[in-house]
């Protein structure tokens, strides 16, 4: 494991098959406009929507977009990580961690069952984020302390050159960029 990451306490790898997704326009831009203002981002506000059917198990949405977090705050709460989030306990061993969520926007709260496809939050920039972004993860655990798991997603394509590939059900590898069939 990485020496610094160690330092904080952290002893699994809860990102290994994280994801970051960043929408963009038809020209593969992330912005119109100034990329310090959060609006001017594609992504910025839009819905996100609950991978599979379970139980939210953690909410936080009260962290603000600035792109920012108090890293003292690692040692003792890691998950500050992703500033707003949701997790999703799918009830069979996995937990669906969305990371970064806009401030004030979700749509469900701790305690309540969540089907697959309902919009849960916004896309966000709040914690860690360098832009914005949706952070997803998939981990046998609800916490820092899990390792995560390989996600598989549904009816998508790869885009690829002025290709496109429609995928049934697969992976999506680091730098794909992908859209919705």
């Amino acid at each position: 494991m990485f020496e610094p990451i160690r330092a904080l306490g952290f002893a699994s790898n809860f990102m290994r098959y994280s994801y970051d997704f960043v929408p963009v326009n038809e020209a593969g831009k992330m912005f119109q406009g100034k990329e310090e203002n959060n609006a001017d981002f594609f992504g910025f506000g839009a819905n996100l929507y609950a991978a599979g059917n379970g139980k939210i198990v953690a909410a936080v949405d009260d962290k603000p977009d600035n792109r920012s977090f108090d890293e003292s705050q690692l040692a003792t709460n890691p998950m500050v990580l992703w500033g707003n989030y949701l997790v999703i306990d799918h009830q069979n061993g996995e937990y669906s961690i969305y990371g970064h969520i806009k401030q004030g926007s979700a749509k469900v709260k701790a305690g309540e069952m969540v089907k697959q496809n309902q919009i849960i939050a916004q896309i966000g920039a709040s914690g860690s984020a360098n832009i914005p972004h949706l952070h997803y993860e998939l981990q046998n655990g609800a916490d820092t302390k899990a390792e995560g798991l390989p996600s598989y997603f549904r009816n998508f394509q790869r885009v690829l050159g002025a290709k496109t590939q429609n995928i049934k059900l697969g992976q999506i590898d680091s730098g794909d960029i992908v859209q919705r069939q």
